[in-house]
């Protein structure tokens, strides 16, 4: 959090609700609600936010900062633009990015992980390779008469307030479908329903499963029933097992309402996958990702599974 000290995950929680709520009071009324966080929202924010004040939003920054690949006499490089907005015909300047400024940058990332997020360097002399995880979900849009959501978790689920799914430390992600009622008027919402169109979208596991690395502090105690409770690293023989047991996820309505059993009548479709990561080198400044792989034996008895038996 800004500006706050080190929290513990209670604390966090608490703060990270207290912010929901109030932003909700702003985005509602406009207006600061009574003991809310100090200092938050900024009014430069505020003034600043398209949701809070639509066209009368007021931009607040003066230069736009971008990054690009530019190939000079042959040679890639990592390039930076800095535009002042304020200036009806500004200069623009290339300023080369050096190639150790990226990967002190990626290494610093690199050390912030758990052991066993990378495999370890002086067991190969290959450049480091992450393996990362998503589940990949395919649904129809106007399912249930309006938008609804998909949450997805690791371990147990309490299931007696959905409408807290979001501060829940085990939530791994979620996705919303943002889907028109019927009777909405909207034309081309009633074009998507007659074509009973479906949306798709991914949901990264990979940040969560960091918490449950052998290596990771307090890592045995976070799910208490289950006979796999970590793991060792992030490679399919570690996490496949791992995620089969633990995996699960839950659709609710807009007004928090479980969906229980309506998997099948949403033609909810999810697939969770791997994908292998190659941070830049200094030999090769890009960054590559290698083919998904499907890991059906995860998904295989859920509802919502490709081929499940309802």
């Amino acid at each position: 959090m800004p500006g706050e000290k080190e929290l513990s995950r209670s604390d966090a929680i608490n703060l990270i609700r207290k912010y929901l709520t109030d932003n909700y009071y702003w985005a509602k009324n406009r207006e600061r609600v009574s003991g809310s966080l100090k200092d938050w929202p900024k009014k430069d924010s505020i003034a600043a936010s398209w949701a809070l004040r639509g066209p009368e939003a007021i931009p607040t920054a003066s230069v736009l900062h971008l990054k690009a690949l530019a190939v000079k006499g042959g040679v890639l490089e990592l390039i930076s633009h800095d535009i002042p907005l304020d200036s009806e015909a500004p200069t623009v300047k290339d300023k080369v990015i050096k190639t150790s400024e990226v990967l002190e940058e990626v290494r610093a990332v690199n050390s912030s992980h758990p052991k066993g997020a990378l495999e370890d360097p002086a067991a190969t002399k290959e450049p480091r390779i992450q393996v990362t995880w998503n589940a990949r979900v395919s649904v129809r849009k106007f399912a249930f008469n309006g938008s609804f959501s998909i949450h997805f978790f690791i371990g147990h689920v309490k299931d007696d307030q959905p409408e807290r799914y979001m501060t829940k430390m085990n939530e791994a992600g979620f996705m919303g479908i943002f889907a028109s009622p019927t009777d909405s008027g909207c034309a081309s919402c009633k074009r998507n329903q007659e074509e009973d169109i479906l949306v798709e979208d991914v949901v990264p596991l990979t940040t969560i499963l960091y918490d449950y690395l052998v290596a990771s502090p307090g890592s045995e105690t976070l799910i208490r029933d289950a006979e796999i409770k970590t793991i060792r690293d992030l490679e399919p023989d570690s996490v496949v097992s791992f995620l089969t047991e633990n995996l699960q996820w839950r659709m609710i309505d807009l007004g928090s309402n479980l969906l229980v059993g309506q998997e099948q009548q949403a033609k909810l479709e999810i697939k969770v996958t791997s994908r292998q990561f190659l941070p830049p080198t200094q030999e090769n400044l890009i960054s590559a990702y290698g083919p998904y792989t499907q890991h059906p034996q995860i998904t295989r008895t859920k509802p919502g599974e490709d081929g499940y038996t309802y």
